[in-house]
């Protein structure tokens, strides 16, 4: 049987990955929180303002007990991900440890939607499980 979680973050929760996993947790009745620098939100979620960089205040959005996604998007420069990089991981990580709790970090590869199905590298896998 699956692990049922209290409550599932979502942190970085402004880009495409979010827009479709939390309409899907909503719809099976999860408890769903949008962490987000500007506190984004979606319908059947809390939204958060904070910092995935921040430690105080990362801490203040994550609950013990949670599912923690960590979808933060970067901008494809290189100077941004060796300065940023390390230290959100590191954040999230030392946070997620505290709580108890480590990331369920999704995969990260390159999901296509195509005729219904996701697509990856040749294999097709549902878009959430």
């Amino acid at each position: 049987m699956p692990q049922r979680f209290s409550q599932h973050v979502i942190v970085g929760a402004g880009g495409a990955i979010a827009h479709t996993l939390v309409p899907e947790l909503v719809r099976q009745n999860e408890s769903v929180t949008l962490v987000s620098r500007r506190g984004s939100s979606m319908p059947g979620a809390t939204a958060v303002a904070a910092d995935a960089t921040d430690p105080a205040s990362l801490r203040a959005a994550i609950p013990e007990g949670s599912a923690v996604y960590l979808l933060v998007g970067l901008p494809y420069r290189r100077d941004v991900w060796r300065s940023t990089w390390p230290t959100l991981m590191e954040t999230v990580i030392r946070v997620c440890s505290e709580k108890k709790r480590l990331p369920d970090v999704l995969r990260q590869r390159v999901h296509v939607r195509s005729r219904g199905r996701a697509h990856d590298g040749g294999h097709a896998t549902p878009a959430y499980q």
